[in-house]
C-alpha cells in the first residue's frame, strides 16, 4: 500500500517560526515485548524502519535544524518500546547537545534501578504505561510479558525508582471500554506522578481500527472516569484533542499525522528538509496548547 502524503500547508510553516516552545514524540521503533490492542503505533503502513544508529541521528539532526530557532523545546522517545533499542542512550545524548528536554515513554517492563539510574543524566521525564492494575483487563489488553501483567507493586517499585533518581515522573492511560469503570486513583496517589495523561480511546485506521468497537467509548464514559479518579495533575485528552496536536516522527524518519482518524505520512526526514516534510502533514500549534501541551519540562539539575 503507497504511503498516504499531504497537500503542501504553508500556514503550519508561518506558525512554527513564531514558537517559543515545542515538542515532538520520536516512534524509533514499532517493535515491542508487548502486544496491545489499543496500540495506534503499528505503523503498518509505514513498514519499512530505518532502525540504525546513522540513520537515527541524521533524522535528530534534521529535526534540531527545523526547530533551532525554538528556544524551548522537547524530544520525547517512544515506540513501540524503546528501550529495546541498543543505541537509546547515544541518541538521547545527541538530543541534550541539541539542546531539547528529553522524555522517555516505556512500558517499564525492562527498567531496573539501575538503568533508571543510568537515565538520570540522559532523561528529564521518564514516563510509565499504566492501563489498569487489573490482571484480567491487562492480560484481555495485551499488555503482559510472557502472558504475565506486571504487578501493581512492581509499577509503584518503577515509579518509586524514577522519582528517588531525580527524574519527573508521568504515567500514560488510555481509558477504554475494559477499564473505563477502574477507580486507579489511589494507586495515582501512591504512585506521585508529576504528570499523568488519561486519554481516551482514539481509533486509528490500519493500526487498531479492527478492534475499536470493543474498546471506543463515549464522552459519558470518559467523563465518568475522570471524575472518578480527579488528580491534581491530572492532564485529560479526549479523543478529539488528540487529533493534529502531536508532531511525530515514524521509525522510518517521516513525520506523521492522526487528523482523520488514519496516519499519513511525510517523505522520511532523511531524505527532505524539516520544512519539506512539515509541508506535508498536518499539525495545529492551537490544538497542541489547548491540550496542555505547553509546560515547565525542563529539568532543573
Amino acid at each position: 500500500m503507497p504511503l498516504r502524503f499531504r497537500t503542501p500547508c504553508i500556514i503550519c510553516i508561518r506558525r512554527i517560526r513564531r514558537m517559543k516552545q515545542i515538542a515532538l514524540n520520536y516512534h524509533l521503533t514499532a517493535k515491542c515485548n508487548m502486544r496491545c490492542a489499543g496500540c495506534f503505533a503499528h505503523f503498518n503502513v509505514c513498514n519499512t524502519e530505518r532502525l540504525t544508529l546513522a540513520n537515527c541521528q541524521k533524522v535528530l539532526k534534521t529535526i534540531y535544524e527545523g526547530v533551532r530557532h525554538i528556544p524551548d523545546r522537547k524530544l520525547n522517545f517512544a515506540g513501540g518500546e524503546p528501550t529495546l533499542i541498543p543505541f537509546l542512550d547515544d541518541l538521547c545524548q545527541l538530543a541534550r547537545n541539541f539542546g531539547f528536554s528529553t522524555s522517555l515513554i516505556t512500558n517499564g517492563s525492562l527498567l531496573t534501578e539501575r538503568r533508571i539510574q543510568k537515565y538520570a543524566h540522559l532523561f528529564d521525564w521518564i514516563g510509565i504505561s499504566i492501563d489498569s492494575l487489573q490482571p484480567l483487563t491487562l492480560e484481555r489488553l495485551g499488555r503482559t510479558i510472557n502472558n504475565k501483567p506486571i504487578p501493581a507493586d512492581s509499577y509503584l517499585k518503577y515509579c518509586r525508582w524514577i522519582r528517588e533518581a531525580g527524574v519527573r515522573l508521568k504515567i500514560n492511560t488510555m481509558v477504554n471500554r475494559l477499564n473505563c469503570k477502574e477507580k486507579l486513583l489511589p494507586f495515582i496517589e501512591m504512585a506521585a506522578p508529576s504528570r499523568w495523561k488519561v486519554f481516551q480511546f482514539l481509533t486509528i485506521s490500519g493500526e487498531n481500527g479492527h478492534i475499536a468497537n470493543n474498546l471506543k467509548i463515549s464522552s459519558q464514559e470518559y467523563q465518568c472516569f475522570l471524575q472518578n479518579n480527579r488528580y491534581e495533575y491530572m492532564v485529560p485528552e479526549c479523543d478529539e484533542d488528540m487529533k493534529s496536536s502531536y508532531l511525530m516522527i515514524a521509525p522510518n524518519g517521516a513525520l506523521f499525522d492522526n487528523s482523520e482518524g488514519k496516519l499519513a505520512y511525510s517523505r522520511p526526514l532523511w531524505q527532505v528538509t524539516w520544512k519539506e516534510a512539515l509541508n506535508e502533514i498536518r499539525f495545529s500549534y492551537k490544538k497542541f496548547r489547548k491540550r496542555g501541551g505547553c509546560y515547565e519540562w525542563k529539568l532543573k539539575r
